[in-house]
């Protein structure tokens, strides 16, 4: 995939997840949208350095009787984080 196509495709899965009243209102995974969709407007591509987008996906489904929206499931196939231990 093409660096515009994907960084697209994850503005569109990140504006279609925010429709959704049930993320709207979850206050961290929300916001942790906010900041992928601004990276993508800016026409960059999100690094989860922190890996802070699975963690609030999983605390998500927990909440919501392990039923997660497709296009969260979808962005965190996109959204690029670190294989390994980078160090300090």
């Amino acid at each position: 995939m093409i660096k515009d196509e994907k960084i697209n495709k994850i503005y569109a899965l990140v504006k279609s997840a925010l429709n959704n009243t049930d993320v709207k209102n979850d206050k961290k995974l929300s916001l942790l949208l906010m900041r992928i969709q601004e990276t993508s407007i800016n026409g960059e591509l999100f690094y989860d350095y922190k890996k802070e987008l699975q963690p609030a996906i999983s605390m998500y489904s927990i909440q919501h009787n392990f039923r997660v929206p497709d296009d969260l499931v979808k962005l965190l196939a996109l959204v690029q984080t670190p294989k390994a231990w980078s160090g300090f």
